[in-house]
């Protein structure tokens, strides 16, 4: 098609990565190119659905009319003969698990909403093994040894597995990218953006490079220092050296001063990166250790609780139970606040109720299953979603509403002392919270005024750090690049921690 050499946007925390490309878009459209030329691929759902939001707000486009804004799993889905029934979710893995008899890890929610999981199994393990084959087109028997596996059993169950699919006419996500690159017809384009390109896989390289023969001018957007998927398979070699122009954006409107040095203190300590010449957008900023979560005071501004495994979370959730913070946390629907769960819905809702307020069917149904059956009665009322009750039609079938709701409903203790604790403080129930306690992966893109970072590390993270493995360094710096106001540290007792007020010395 006649290819303008690519271009490689560079972008660092908060130098508005985003914007740029869609000044790149808008360009595009002052040249007469129409939407449908258009084609922006990205690593995750969340950074394709935030460019196909803006595109919508900033141009007054309809989502029909940017068809190929879209995460690359699922550009590739829209271009094969796959229906959606034949995609291998994660029930159809766990019904094909139980039927072979592998045991795999399981998972559930506790009444918080928090995920909790089972240790990975062998078999879990060998099933990843194959799914990294794949994506990073190495020979299986490599990344068996590599994984400490025994190549018998994980040859055997890969081809049970293959077998499993074809026989089902089943396909997963890695199926995906495998059909696109060897058998999809690619559309034209005038334009192709791919957006965090410093996460893909040697596999979803072949695809961008596939899409890439078809299109006239071609962006690549990312930060090698935020290149964190590694164990995911992420190819940083390749964005490392990709054949293209270079342009850095200048300015971080996240960082201060103070905060972007001690972030360039770690990043620093890998060699093999792009060299960048960006500052931060203000002087100021603050730096700061503490020995207990308890020495914070978390009642104004937004927060980011991070910490390299879930295991250290979950002692950032039972403090922030304890102190009456509403909090976001990962669960199975991506990341939630601790009030959305149905115990506090519950008494939320049952007390509004009695001071006259009115609710729609879905909130109603919520009471009331969490009444306690021993004053509920056996026949409950119908109620829609669309209509609107109030505490009458609650009572319709003779529910007596005048215990509270500590009396009137089935919530455990911890759970009730959670909510007393937050009506203590005088906390929302209603408000999106300010807290987020997350890993560090979790809320890679997100930004808050104060980012406090737990330096305690697993034994393998902790052996790779003092290997100083790149990704490690790359971790790091993500996580405290979250950081608009003040970035804090929390000191470990524990051997095996960052140590990282020896870097920022």
């Amino acid at each position: 098609m006649g290819r303008l050499k690519p271009t490689l946007i560079l972008g660092g925390p908060g130098c508005g990565k985003t914007t740029a490309l869609l000044k790149i878009v808008e360009a595009a459209f002052s040249r007469g190119v129409a939407p449908d030329r258009i084609a922006f691929v990205a690593f995750t759902r969340r950074a394709a659905q935030e460019a196909k939001e803006r595109m919508v707000e900033k141009f007054g486009l309809s989502i029909d009319d940017i068809p190929y804004f879209k995460t690359l799993h699922s550009f590739a889905f829209t271009q094969l003969d796959v229906e959606p029934g034949q995609i291998l979710d994660g029930a159809k893995l766990a019904a094909y698990a139980k039927a072979e008899g592998l045991e795999l890890s399981a998972e559930y929610v506790d009444e918080f909403g928090q995920i909790e999981t089972t240790p990975t199994t062998d078999d879990e393990r060998a099933l990843t093994a194959l799914s990294l084959a794949r994506l990073t087109r190495r020979d299986l028997e490599d990344v068996i040894i590599e994984a400490n596996l025994d190549y018998e059993y994980v040859s055997k169950l890969a081809d049970d597995y293959e077998l499993f699919k074809k026989q089902s006419l089943l396909v997963d996500f890695t199926d995906l990218i495998v059909q696109f690159v060897d058998e999809a017809t690619v559309p034209q384009f005038d334009l192709l953006i791919v957006d965090e390109a410093q996460d893909l896989s040697k596999l979803q390289w072949a695809m961008v490079d596939k899409l890439a023969d078809e299109s006239k001018d071609v962006y690549f957007a990312g930060d090698d220092d935020q290149a964190i998927y590694s164990w995911a398979g992420a190819d940083i070699e390749h964005f490392l050296n990709l054949d293209a122009d270079r342009e850095v954006l200048p300015t971080s409107y996240r960082l201060k001063r103070t905060v972007f040095d001690a972030c360039q203190n770690v990043i620093n300590c890998v060699d093999d990166r792009y060299p960048k010449d960006w500052q931060p957008h203000a002087d100021g900023g603050e730096v700061d250790f503490v020995g207990f979560l308890d020495q914070l005071d978390m009642s104004e501004g937004t927060w980011f609780l991070l910490a390299r495994t879930n295991f250290l979370v979950k002692k950032y959730t039972k403090h922030l139970r304890a102190e009456g913070l509403p909090y976001i946390m990962a669960t199975r629907q991506g990341l939630k606040s601790s009030v959305e769960v149905e115990p506090v819905q519950a008494a939320l809702v049952y007390e509004n109720l009695k001071s006259g307020k009115t609710f729609n069917g879905q909130q109603l149904r919520v009471v009331w299953d969490n009444i306690d059956t021993k004053i509920r009665p056996t026949t409950g009322p119908v109620f829609e979603d669309a209509e609107s009750y109030g505490i009458d039609d609650l009572c319709s079938t003779g529910f007596d509403p005048t215990p509270s709701w500590l009396d009137a409903l089935s919530i455990s203790g911890g759970m009730q002392e959670y909510i007393r604790a937050i009506r203590a403080r005088g906390e929302s129930l209603t408000k999106q919270p300010r807290i987020t306690a997350s890993t560090i992966h979790g809320v890679k893109g997100g930004e808050a005024d104060n980012v406090v970072i737990n330096q305690k590390l697993s034994a393998r993270t902790y052996s790779s750090w003092v290997d100083c493995a790149p990704n490690e360094y790359r971790v790091l710096f993500t996580a405290m690049s979250r950081a608009k106001e003040r970035l804090i540290f929390l000191h470990s007792t524990n051997k095996a921690n960052y140590g990282v007020e020896r870097i920022l010395q």
